[in-house]
């Protein structure tokens, strides 16, 4: 029994170790391609408001294949959920790559940008649902563990990158993303999903043998599992058929879309955002540092947060967090003051990413498990396409200021959606 325990305890430690490397180079990419959008596509020659349209046509195109690649893998067994990543992260790549030679034409630039970007945000919910289909199959590792390391490596990046691009030029980025991207491709190849819980029964009988070797050989009844269960019911990925299947967790999903359109104003501007206080592309990565730096101890504490309240308390929580750091950031009028507003990250986006990851995982059988990871990350991408387009259009039409009070009242509503959407299940 103390041997068992043991062998549990290292393969957790493990997979963790294993999970977050993954959680870490994807952050690691995204704040290259995605974070540092603006600046990439500014210095190709593009106005702030194509900048979004851009930004807007990959979150939309996101929003289409993301239901596609999760019932694909949900539904047929052969598909293994980590070489789809490693082949998105590689066709990201390969697009990234080609805007070195796509000289001054603005429209194979769109199109390259476009092809590495959406590819990039569609991987988010896949590597999502990697770490919740490693604890179905009975091994406990810590989400919010491996997504803390996500935010500090983004951190550590992020405070670097901005003054790097300054001084070196926009092709660090793509360098940048290329490299981790390969990197994150690999460690998803090396990943070994666990297997059902009856493993570990296996596991005793095969005495010293490594955990490993056990995983492997246990892979041929894992595989029978996928094919009990395919019998038993097959996801069409009819998201009709889906959402009425789970129609208040469609209506929640409406009003985490209002709250994370906040965040993507954020995400999208923080360059404008700096402008506005008087700084630019150093201060724009500094201020993304603060807020993935901030995000950390929540996120490694999250496991604990969800053994006193529900996910369903922590999601308000957090909406209310967005619009206080919207209404910080729209009162700062220095650098310092909306470096102080960052800081609110710890109680906004750093509860609302994992909570969104568990919510979709407890509001769904287990069969429709990737389904309900995609669909959540189908509601970050339209809450991005909202962000992309609504922030460009909002600051052309009254500025920074109006953008950031807009981004104070919709999480606002968002909370209240989320609310009427818990009573209509209950």
């Amino acid at each position: 029994m103390q041997t068992r325990t043991i062998v549990i305890k290292k393969l957790v430690s493990r997979f963790n170790f294993h999970y977050s490397l993954v959680q870490g180079t994807y952050w690691m990419s995204y704040a290259c391609l995605v974070s540092f959008a603006a600046v990439l596509l500014q210095a190709k020659g593009f106005a702030m408001g194509t900048v979004g349209i851009i930004l807007a046509v990959s979150n939309i195109i996101s929003v289409v294949l993301q239901p596609e690649v999760a019932a694909a893998v949900d539904r047929n067994h052969k598909i293994h959920l980590k070489n789809v990543i490693a082949g998105f992260s590689a066709a990201a790549v390969f697009f990234c790559l080609l805007l070195k030679f796509c000289g001054s034409s603005a429209a194979l630039v769109a199109l390259f940008f476009v092809g590495a970007s959406m590819l990039h945000i569609t991987l988010q919910s896949l590597v999502n649902a990697l770490g919740m289909e490693t604890i179905e199959k009975g091994v406990p590792i810590n989400y919010g563990l491996a997504r803390g390391m996500g935010s500090i490596t983004f951190a550590g990046l992020t405070f670097f990158l901005g003054d790097l691009v300054e001084q070196k030029g926009v092709d660090v980025l793509i360098y940048g993303y290329a490299l981790l991207a390969v990197v994150m491709a690999l460690l998803c190849l090396l990943y070994l999903v666990p297997v059902q819980p009856g493993y570990w029964k296996a596991r005793d009988e095969r005495g010293r043998r490594s955990v490993a070797r056990a995983l492997r050989e246990s892979r041929l009844s894992l595989d029978e599992e996928k094919n009990k269960n395919a019998q038993r019911r097959k996801s069409t990925g009819n998201p009709v058929e889906f959402f009425r299947k789970y129609p208040a967790f469609g209506m929640a999903l409406v009003g985490m879309v209002c709250m994370h359109t906040s965040h993507a104003f954020f995400n999208n501007y923080m360059i404008a955002i700096a402008e506005k206080c008087g700084g630019g592309s150093g201060v724009t990565g500094i201020c993304m540092g603060i807020a993935a730096f901030t995000e950390l101890p929540m996120l490694v504490l999250f496991n604990r947060i969800l053994q006193k309240w529900k996910v369903e308390q922590v999601i308000p929580a957090a909406g209310i967090g967005f619009s206080i750091k919207a209404a910080l950031a729209l009162a700062a009028t220095s650098v310092p003051m909306l470096y102080a507003a960052q800081f609110c990250q710890l109680f906004a986006y750093a509860l609302y990413l994992p909570s969104l990851v568990h919510f979709a995982r407890y509001s769904v059988d287990v069969e429709d498990m990737v389904q309900g990871q995609a669909y959540g990350g189908i509601a970050m991408s339209i809450a991005g396409v909202l962000g992309s387009l609504g922030g460009g259009f909002l600051i052309d039409g009254i500025g920074v200021n109006g953008m950031l009070a807009v981004a104070v009242v919709l999480p606002l509503i968002g909370v209240a959606i989320f609310t009427v959407s818990r009573r209509k299940k209950a």
